[in-house]
């Protein structure tokens, strides 16, 4: 498969303020803000890799073993751990989770019918394929020469965006941790999360969503499993948590932190949530 790269019109992200930019974050399984190690976990080295002049890395993935599907994982000059745009490329991908109901190809109509209209487009050659770009989102679409969804971007201009709510609500989270969905559980995740428990630090192994599908993850074992967990402790224990406000000056996407603690908690120290991509998430979780 030959791989094409677009750079031309990233950079309109930049023009317009962030905050008028909706979109999503999850893309192939991975979500934007995902540790770099984590990509390399799931899909291993890199077939293709690139360090453009102004500090940009470019990483070429296959999906599929007859590297009829790649994707490219895109780390800004200013934390090359981090993934800040995701791009997937293939003429069908059955396998992928999918994006707002669409798959690899899909139809340009069927595009169409989810997507709407699209503001403005650009055609690339090597495979020609049509760019639509639509109005305020973080997202493009590639449509090749026989109509069908060809690839996918998305991109990082959204996690800046500001939370509607001041504080993050504990109880939906406690309902979240109950559902044991894995949507909803990656709406309440930070991508980087990390867990800190019998001094070790836990994350996404790889792919955020095939993490809930590992039956021996970490991550998942603390968050839900049926002993040592958050959801065991806050069932068992009954624990009341006190929410205290906490500055962050290091972090690069929010300085300010809302941290619940539990005071009265044998096993859980707290829990920190920092507003990403319009939404509060989960930070980082301490056991004691």
């Amino acid at each position: 498969m030959r791989i094409s790269v677009i750079v031309i019109l990233n950079l309109w992200t930049y023009t317009v303020n962030a905050q008028n930019i909706t979109g999503e974050i999850e893309l192939g399984g991975f979500m934007l803000g995902q540790y770099r190690t984590a990509v390399h976990n799931e899909l291993g080295r890199p077939i293709k890799k690139i360090k453009t002049d102004d500090g940009w890395i470019y990483e070429f993935h296959n999906f599929k073993k007859d590297t009829s599907v790649y994707g490219l994982f895109k780390y800004p000059s200013w934390d090359t751990l981090r993934l800040f745009a995701i791009q997937i490329n293939g003429h069908r991908y059955e396998e992928m989770h999918p994006f707002k109901g669409l798959k690899l190809g899909n139809t340009k109509e069927e595009v169409k019918s989810i997507f709407g209209d699209f503001e403005s487009k650009q055609i690339i050659e090597n495979p020609t394929v049509t760019v639509q770009y639509y109005k305020h989102k973080n997202y493009s679409l590639e449509i090749d020469q026989n109509n069908k969804l060809y690839g996918i971007q998305i991109f990082g201009s959204i996690l800046g965006n500001k939370t509607r709510d001041v504080s993050p609500s504990f109880e939906s989270f406690k309902q979240t941790l109950n559902s044991k969905n894995t949507d909803s559980l990656l709406q309440y995740l930070m991508p980087d999360i990390e867990i800190y428990v019998n001094n070790k630090v836990i994350g996404f192994w790889g792919s955020a969503r095939k993490e809930f599908q590992r039956r021996d993850s970490e991550l998942v074992k603390y968050l839900l499993g049926t002993e040592l967990s958050v959801l065991t402790v806050l069932t068992n224990e009954k624990t009341k948590a006190t929410a205290e406000l906490r500055f962050m000056p290091e972090n690069k996407i929010s300085a300010t932190a809302t941290v619940f603690k539990f005071y009265e908690s044998k096993v859980l120290q707290e829990i920190v949530f920092i507003p990403f991509a319009g939404k509060w998430r989960v930070y980082e979780i301490k056991f004691r």
